[in-house]
């Protein structure tokens, strides 16, 4: 018996030496022709190019700065207007400390690529019969502005005159815009073109337009989302007035209205293939409507029995659906 065990374990051994490598034996080579199961595909020298101009080129921002080392006090007193403009024009990314900034002109953000500005916790008052902001040439940006009080102008307005100076790809939230004209207005004239652009609120809190999209030329506008925006005290909530043109694949998204208000919806022109939804009723008095405004989808209760509808030559349409109790 204790013969066998000691052979027993001698063979154990023995199949442990084997299947180990000593430490110090050479590495196995490595088989260099052999295809990895995951194949890598490189940058195309046009993908290459691109990110060459657009990181490089067009100078991406490289950290974040306060706007008050350009000099803005934000106390609500002295004119903020030069060191805010120099800031933006700095190229860096800004960040506004909490504070009320007074503008005497407005803050043109132009030539933005890949660029932030966070300003959600200031305050702009704007005293002039302009914009207090306005947006050109600005693409893939992230833009956070806290409150605009212009009493004798309008909020932010996104705008292209020419082919080579557009808007697209741009996130701007805002928390609060009283002004006189429009909150938010996106112009379009010449070659221009401004798409694809998302805006999330915010209440537009007093003036004639919440919104207005105007093309007075150039390409037309299309591709624009507005999220959570409250209609709280101006005329009309969204505006379209697509000109001599068109205007196209407009969202909006859970839009709030309770305050006074005359329409939620007006269009003018050309307006189609478009997108309301929310859970805030929506009557035939709140929208004015160009007859040429068509498949203007409305997933939204319509009146007090209708499911969803659509506008359709201008006329708000109501689907009648009867329900059934589940099983």
């Amino acid at each position: 018996m204790k013969r066998t065990l000691i052979c027993c374990l001698a063979c154990l051994t023995l199949l442990l030496m084997l299947g180990c490598e000593r430490p110090d034996s050479p590495a196995k080579p490595v088989d260099d022709t052999q295809e990895t199961s995951t194949s890598q595909s490189s940058i195309s020298e046009e993908e290459s190019k691109y990110a060459s101009e657009t990181y490089v080129d067009k100078g991406v921002s490289s950290g974040i700065v306060s706007v008050k080392e350009f000099g803005a006090a934000g106390d609500g007193k002295a004119d903020d207007t030069e060191a805010i403009q120099k800031a933006v024009s700095s190229g860096e990314t800004i960040y506004f400390p909490a504070g009320n900034y007074v503008l005497s002109q407005p803050i043109v953000i132009t030539g933005k690529h890949f660029w932030s500005l966070y300003a959600q916790d200031a305050w702009f008052v704007y005293d002039g019969d302009d914009y207090a902001f306005k947006i050109n040439e600005a693409e893939n940006c992230h833009i956070e502005i806290g409150e605009i009080l212009a009493p004798n102008g309008g909020g932010i307005e996104f705008y292209s005159e020419d082919a080579q100076h557009w808007n697209q790809y741009v996130s701007l939230t805002f928390g609060y815009i009283s002004c006189a004209t429009d909150c938010i207005y996106v112009r379009v004239e010449g070659d221009g073109w401004c798409n694809e652009n998302q805006v999330h609120g915010g209440r537009f809190a007093g003036g004639v337009n919440g919104v207005r999209i105007q093309k007075l030329g150039g390409d037309n506008p299309n591709g624009w989302k507005f999220y959570d925006c409250g209609i709280e005290g101006v005329n009309n909530g969204f505006h379209l007035d697509a000109g001599d043109g068109s205007i196209s694949n407009v969202s909006v998204v859970n839009a709030r209205y309770g305050e006074s208000f005359d329409t939620i919806l007006r269009t003018k022109g050309d307006v189609h293939d478009c997108l309301w939804v929310g859970t805030y009723a929506v009557t035939p008095d709140m929208v004015l409507c160009s007859e040429n405004t068509t498949r203007f989808e409305v997933i939204a209760p319509i009146g007090w029995t209708g499911h969803r509808g659509c506008i359709v030559d201008g006329e708000l349409m109501a689907e009648r659906t009867e329900y059934e109790r589940a099983e």
